[in-house]
C-alpha cells in the first residue's frame, strides 16, 4: 500500500490518500462490473443463437432424416403391395423433407461447414429420388417387375440411402458440434465473468485491509501518540517534545503543537528568571530595610547622645548643635531614602497653597 500513499516521491496527504484508494476500489468495481456485463451479453448471445438457430437445426435434421426415412417406407411398400396407400408417407416425405432443407438453409447458412454438408445431403437426396424412388414407382405403376429390376433397384436404393443417412449424419454431427461449441463458450464466458468478479472481490478486500492497515499505521497511530504526548503537556511534563509524523495534516498540527510547547518553555523559564530576579531584588530591599533601620537606629542614639552632652555641658552646646542637626538631617534622609512617600502625598513641612 505504500504507492497508495506517495505519488512521485511526494507522500500524499490524507484527503489524497483516502480519495485514491476510493478511486482504486471503485475502479476495479467498474472494470469488474463492465467485464461482467461483457460476458453477460456475450452469453446472451450464443444463448439465443442456440435457441434461434441451433436447437431448431437440430430438430430440423432429425425431422429431415424421418422424413427421408418416411420416403423409403413409402416407396419400398408400394414396391411390395403397389398399394397406393404407402404413396402417401412417400408424397408427405418428400414435401416434408423441400420445406426442411429450406428450413435447414436459413439456420446453417452462418456457418459454412454446415451448409456445405446440407447441400452434400440434399444432392444425395435427389439423385436417390432421381435413380431408384422415382424410377420404381414409375415402373411399379406400369405393371410387373422382373426380379432382376427388383434387385437392381433394392441394391442401388440401399446404396444411395446409406450415402444419403451419411450425409444427414454428418449434418447433424456438424449441429452438435456448433451446438457443442456454443455451450462451450458460454461456459468459458460464465467462468471469466465469475473469475473477474472474484478478483475484483478479492482485489478490493485487498485493498480495503491494506488502506485500513495503512490508516491504522500512518494515521491512527501518530493521532493516538499526538494525543498523549499533548495530554502528558497539558498534565505539565513541557520538557517532553512532540513527534512531528505521520500524514501531513497530522505533521502540522503536531509542528503547531510544538512550536506552542517551546514557546511555553521559553515562556516559563523567562518567567522563572523574573521570578528569581524578583526574589532576589525583595530579598536586597529586606536586607537594605533591615541595615537602614540598624543605622537609623544607631544615628538616633547619637543624636540622642550628643543632645545630653549639649545638656551637660554648656560651653559644648555651640560646637555640639551643628553636628546634631547634621546628624539629625541625614536621618531624615536615610529615612527618606528607606522609607519613599507616595508621590501624591506631600512632604511633613510643605507650604499649603
Amino acid at each position: 500500500m505504500r504507492s497508495l500513499w506517495s505519488r512521485s516521491g511526494r507522500e500524499l496527504t490524507l484527503r489524497q490518500a483516502i480519495l485514491s484508494s476510493m478511486a482504486l476500489l471503485v475502479a476495479m468495481t467498474v472494470l469488474s462490473a463492465g467485464v461482467t456485463t461483457w460476458e453477460r451479453l456475450q452469453v446472451g448471445d450464443v444463448r439465443a443463437e442456440l435457441r434461434e438457430r441451433l436447437r431448431p437445426a437440430q430438430t430440423a435434421v432429425a425431422d429431415l432424416t424421418r422424413a427421408y426415412v418416411d420416403q423409403e417406407s413409402g416407396q419400398r411398400g408400394y414396391a411390395l403391395t403397389r398399394l397406393d396407400t404407402f404413396l402417401q408417407p412417400y408424397e408427405r416425405g418428400r414435401e416434408e423433407s423441400d420445406r426442411l432443407q429450406q428450413q435447414l438453409t436459413g439456420l446453417l447458412d452462418t456457418d459454412p461447414t454446415a451448409t456445405a454438408l446440407l447441400a452434400s445431403a440434399a444432392e444425395a437426396g435427389r439423385t436417390w429420388q432421381q435413380e431408384v424412388a422415382e424410377p420404381e414407382l414409375a415402373a411399379r405403376r406400369q405393371g410387373p417387375v422382373s426380379t432382376a429390376d427388383t434387385e437392381a433397384f433394392a441394391l442401388r436404393g440401399k446404396e444411395l440411402f446409406d450415402g444419403l443417412r451419411q450425409r444427414l449424419g454428418d449434418v447433424a454431427s456438424r449441429v452438435s458440434q456448433l451446438t457443442q461449441d456454443r455451450l462451450a463458450q458460454v461456459a468459458a464466458a460464465q467462468q471469466r465473468a465469475n473469475v473477474a468478479t472474484t478478483l475484483a472481490a478479492l482485489l478490493a478486500v485487498t485493498v480495503g485491509v491494506g488502506t485500513a492497515f495503512a490508516l491504522a499505521r500512518r494515521t491512527t497511530r501518530p493521532l493516538s501518540r499526538l494525543v498523549d504526548e499533548l495530554a502528558a503537556v497539558a498534565a505539565g511534563d513541557r520538557s517532553r517534545p512532540i513527534t512531528v509524523a505521520g500524514p501531513s495534516e497530522v505533521r502540522t498540527i503536531a509542528a503547531a503543537a510544538e512550536t506552542m510547547r517551546s514557546a511555553l518553555v521559553e515562556s516559563s523559564a523567562a518567567l522563572a528568571v523574573a521570578e528569581r530576579r524578583v526574589g532576589t531584588a525583595d530579598e536586597r530591599e529586606r536586607m537594605a530595610r533591615q541595615v537602614g533601620d540598624l543605622t537609623l537606629h544607631r544615628l538616633y542614639g547619637l543624636t540622642l547622645g550628643m543632645s545630653q552632652l549639649s545638656s551637660s555641658h554648656p560651653q559644648l552646646a555651640a560646637e555640639v548643635r551643628p553636628l546634631v542637626e547634621q546628624t539629625d538631617t541625614i536621618a531624615q534622609e536615610l529615612r527618606g531614602i528607606i522609607y519613599p512617600l507616595p508621590e501624591d502625598v506631600e512632604p511633613a513641612g510643605g507650604s499649603a497653597s
